[in-house]
């Protein structure tokens, strides 16, 4: 008994001492804990993990705006089996672009597939935007489903402390300064030679001075427009892709020189608002310059001093002047181009005309409309030459070939990548309709309305507060037709001044046969018009006081009171039309904050309901309300119902738009910011029934300035919608 209890006590203390050494002996063989901020991973046989410290030294703690740089995430799968993983990679604000960009995050999460034990290394490239001193999070993430509404399996962080400009943006204003005073020497030095330099010295800082203090007031106050957003969207791809040409902006329909100048305005100064509308301020600033001594060395000082005020104080000029678009930049060097001609044909010295062909072709690098400058000068060299063969004279000839040579690296990037943007430019304006504003009127019609469309830019900020508004209308419309009609009898008289200003006004105008109407547009008609207008009033007033002077009295019957009451007539209508221009001008960059306001205002209402967690979708490009999304710090997401029957930009056609309505359906947002002529274009009956029954129309804004006559206008009126209940 004694021996039974002795053996049991000894197999107890074997089996505890067996357990203890097999304990002692896990314990020792475990790995030691390794802190990391890695998320525990999951239990399940599949497992997979980021590589912390590639991801840490791809990212710097300081980082330069407009420089690109790789965020490597290396992806492991520390599984026993074929497992897909999705890889994500956030930071603030990223949908919305306020601090980075990137073209992959559209394909985020990103699939992919590994074997047990495989590695697989992606790169993100992202590209800071603006400046900024604060702690800004990059993670990367991985997830063993699709992520929305599951845990990762793993994720990494860093952090930006700091991001600054390649250069102070205070050293942007001491370049234009710089700039400014060189420009202002050459000129004194060219100027000074003639007995009249120092007027006209005198009178190109006047003009240039009031010019660039209202384009860089309007800059500072009007909304963000719509193509603009576009462009500065346009400049981020550019430096993402390393100063690249996209092959989707190829198709756009745009050359690439603007970007490139948007893209380095952004790599050394920041990419703020008032930064990148500098190329704009100063190019429609020294288009008043230019436009000056284009008349004066067409029709004498005088026309050249008034014709350029009429361009100071345009409204619309303003307007587009403050806006990065390229209308300010490509009407400065086509203007650049028309005068060195005209002193070149003149005077007949080659290196005007080889300066004219360069400046021509830096406008087409622009902004392809510059093209109607070719017809314009063959026709004006063949109307003064009377023949054909005169296009072939030696300085022509070196016309062409300057112009060629410009544009040769832009033209031959697109032929080999077999891009046609004139082609698809055809296609489209006059294809089958793609576009709401899109619309052909018989050529009866065309007159009418383009009269009534020239109005729209020249008293645009006029309407609606201006009291003699009506007056003011009438005498545009009276002047336009007077003035064409009074030049070109004077160009049929083999007057080469006036047939040479004529001839340009009419390819601008012939922009108005374009189904697509753009009023903006006009602008390249204005330098002219306002040279014609003046030249005309002050060759009507000439008229007139020699007639008095002399005391000739007539007749009734000869006709002689009749020609000077018209004459006075149109003087006194021209005087409205110049105290008019010179007034609202002046007003513009107060009360005129652009096209595009009623975006400002429908999300600074949006703005003041939201919540963390809504969504806001539209059918449009959302470039635009990134930008107020990130200006009030909503960060919230936003949507575009844009849907493309064949793959994006496979051919450019606006006519592969179609909206998304089962995005709509589905995601059921909390707001719908749209423009009131996508909405009735682009939405069916069926969908819009379905809104009505389910939102509520809260909110509808117009500018306060301007027209609401034209169909084209329509994209000024914005809607907000939000879900009932």
């Amino acid at each position: 008994m004694m021996a039974t209890k002795i053996g049991s006590r000894n197999i107890a203390f074997l089996f505890t001492f067996l357990c203890l050494m097999t304990l002692t002996v896990n314990i020792a063989s475990a790995e030691p804990y390794r802190w990391s901020n890695s998320v525990p991973v999951s239990t399940s046989s599949a497992a997979g993990t980021i590589d912390r410290e590639i991801f840490l030294r791809s990212i710097p703690s300081l980082m330069v705006v407009g420089q690109t740089y790789r965020v490597i995430v290396v992806v492991t799968n520390t599984g026993n089996e074929p497992t897909n993983f999705f890889v994500d990679l956030t930071y603030p604000f990223r949908y919305t672009l306020k601090y980075f960009f990137s073209q992959q995050v559209w394909d985020l999460p990103m699939m992919l597939t590994l074997d047990p034990g495989v590695s697989q290394r992606m790169e993100f490239a992202i590209t800071p935007l603006v400046e900024d001193r604060g702690a800004l999070e990059i993670e990367a993430r991985i997830y063993l489903a699709d992520p929305h509404g599951s845990e990762p399996i793993d994720s990494v962080s860093a952090t930006v402390r700091e991001i600054r400009t390649a250069l102070p943006i205070d050293l942007l204003w001491w370049g234009i300064g710089f700039m400014l005073l060189a420009v202002f020497f050459f000129l004194a030095a060219r100027l000074l030679r003639s007995p009249s330099g120092k007027l006209d010295l005198l009178i190109t800082l006047l003009l240039f001075a009031v010019a660039f203090l209202l384009r860089g007031l309007s800059a500072t106050t009007s909304s963000l427009n719509r193509d603009e957003a576009g462009f500065w969207m346009g400049s981020y791809i550019f430096l993402n892709n390393n100063w690249m040409w996209p092959r989707v902006y190829m198709m756009s329909g745009y050359p690439p020189l603007f970007q490139y100048l948007l893209a380095g305005i952004t790599f050394l100064f920041g990419s703020s608002l008032i930064t990148v509308r500098t190329i704009s301020i100063i190019s429609g600033s020294l288009t008043v310059v230019v436009s000056y001594f284009l008349a004066k060395s067409l029709l004498g000082r005088k026309v050249g001093l008034t014709s350029a005020l009429l361009l100071c104080f345009s409204n619309y000029h303003i307007l587009y002047s403050g806006t990065a678009m390229t209308d300010a930049l490509t009407l400065l060097l086509i203007l650049l181009s028309v005068y060195f001609f005209w002193i070149g044909w003149q005077r007949n010295i080659s290196k005007y005309l080889v300066l004219s062909g360069f400046f021509l072709g830096l406008a087409f690098d622009v902004k392809y409309v510059a093209i109607l400058v070719i017809p314009a000068i063959f026709l004006f060299v063949v109307w003064t030459r009377k023949s054909f063969r005169s296009l072939l004279e030696r300085r022509i000839l070196a016309w062409i070939v300057l112009f060629l040579g410009t544009i040769f690296p832009v033209q031959l990037t697109l032929l080999v990548n077999g891009i046609n943007p004139l082609g698809s430019y055809l296609r489209l304006t006059f294809g089958p309709r793609g576009l709401p504003m899109q619309s052909v009127y018989p050529i009866q019609e065309l007159i009418p309305r383009g009269f009534r469309t020239f109005m729209y830019p020249l008293a645009r900020a006029a309407s609606p507060w201006l009291p003699w508004l009506i007056v003011f209308e009438t005498a545009i419309y009276i002047l336009l037709f007077v003035t064409i009609i009074y030049h070109i009898r004077l160009t049929l008289k083999g007057q080469p001044s006036e047939s040479f200003v004529l001839i340009f006004m009419l390819a601008a105008l012939s922009l108005l046969i374009d189904p697509v109407k753009h009023p903006h547009w006009l602008l390249y008609s204005f330098p002219f018009f306002f040279i014609m207008l003046s030249n005309m009033v002050f060759r009507y007033a000439h008229d007139l006081i020699i007639r008095v002077s002399r005391s000739q009295l007539r007749d009734i019957s000869t006709g002689m009171y009749a020609v000077d009451f018209f004459k006075i007539f149109i003087l006194l209508f021209a005087c409205i039309l110049m105290f008019s221009n010179i007034f609202v001008g002046m007003a513009t960059p107060f009360i005129d904050q652009g096209e595009f306001v009623s975006v400002r205002s429908s999300m600074l209402f949006i703005k003041n309901r939201v919540h963390p967690n809504d969504t806001i979708v539209g059918f449009h490009n959302s470039e635009i309300i990134f930008y107020y999304i990130n200006l009030y710090n909503l960060n919230v997401p936003y949507i575009s119902l844009i849907k493309y029957e064949t793959p994006l930009f496979k051919e450019f056609s606006w006519t592969q738009m179609k909206l998304n309505e089962q995005l709509l359906r589905t995601s059921k947002p909390r707001f719908i910011i749209e423009n009131k002529m996508y909405f009735d274009y682009y939405y069916n009956l069926v969908i819009k029934g379905w809104i009505f029954e389910n939102y509520d129309l809260v909110f509808s804004s117009w500018p306060s300035i301007g027209y609401r006559w034209l169909p084209a206008m329509g994209y000024q009126n914005w809607l907000v919608l939000e879900i009932k209940d």
